[in-house]
């Protein structure tokens, strides 16, 4: 069996996907149509389904959302969202319909995501909480951007209780968002790190930079699987003064120590020259925050 292949030209959608346990139909060369596990599919005209595949469209199918390219115009991503319901499959389609819709009957939001959008996307910051007893925080963000996905779900804010521990709500390590931004300044110093030798890389300076054993672990999870597109990667360190105006973090009751990693991979082809930056030592004091993210740039 056959299938047509997308083209490759152009703007590529990179964003991972959330919450992809919907099956969705495409059509093959010979016109039948398919139920394909892990593809995800948008309907865009009577006779032209569409597959995206994490070969052709390196998208990630493992977590909670959907994001679709369009046959039509290769440069186009949407993503689909119900504001206050869960997405849900239609068993049979109309020809040249969307195969989903809310749960609660509710229109589906379908935001366009631009090339622009792609290249300023901050994917996966992760915000650990440490207090030093058993007690309920408030977190609200100020993004110069949008917020583009959140778990759990935001709502102009999160007001969660957090064992000492960590756990949040019973069931989270950490409060997860995606965002762009609507501009990016980045530092001179950093790192170029073969992609061979990123695992080290981390192992090596991630302590180093103030994180603990659980949160390297969940780091390279993430990011180990996003750095294959390249041979090297230039990679920086979003500043405190740049993160404090494009990314404010407010969170009550106040934290004693506050670390926020948010990083800039970008793909490079081969060793540059490049001043590494002055590293110091963190120290957990008090209720202790943590957070990790950082931006692939192409």
């Amino acid at each position: 069996m056959g299938y047509s292949s997308p083209s490759r030209e152009g703007f590529a959608c990179t964003r991972r996907v959330v919450k992809c346990d919907i099956i969705y139909y495409m059509k093959n060369q010979t016109g039948s149509v398919t139920i394909i596990g892990l593809l995800v599919l948008l309907i865009v005209g009577a006779s032209s389904y569409f597959f995206v595949n994490n070969k052709d469209r390196n998208i990630d199918l493992h977590d909670t959302d959907t994001i679709f390219c369009t046959a039509t115009n290769p440069s186009r991503c949407l993503e689909v969202k119900c504001t206050n319901s869960n997405i849900e499959s239609v068993d049979t389609p109309a020809p040249g319909s969307i195969p989903y819709r809310c749960s609660d009957g509710s229109s589906l939001e379908i935001i366009e995501i631009t090339e622009s959008d792609e290249e300023m996307m901050v994917g996966k910051p992760a915000v650990y909480l440490y207090p030093t007893e058993d007690v309920n925080v408030s977190v609200s963000l100020d993004i110069n951007g949008r917020i583009t996905k959140d778990v759990p779900e935001y709502n102009n804010g999160w007001d969660v209780f957090v064992e000492e521990g960590g756990l949040i709500s019973n069931r989270y390590d950490y409060l997860f968002y995606e965002n762009t931004l609507n501009t990016i300044e980045l530092p001179e110093e950093g790192w170029v790190v073969a992609q061979k030798d990123l695992y080290s890389w981390f192992d090596l300076n991630l302590p180093k930079l103030g994180l603990n054993e659980k949160e390297i672990i969940q780091f390279k999870e993430y990011w180990l699987y996003e750095l294959l597109g390249s041979p090297y990667y230039e990679i920086k360190l979003f500043s405190n003064d740049f993160l404090s105006e494009n990314m404010k973090l407010s969170i009550n009751p106040e934290p004693n120590s506050v670390l926020r990693l948010i990083f800039n991979f970008k793909e490079i082809e081969g060793l540059q020259e490049i001043k590494k930056p002055v590293v110091r030592e963190f120290e957990r004091t008090g209720f202790t925050v943590v957070e990790w993210g950082g931006r692939l740039e192409k």
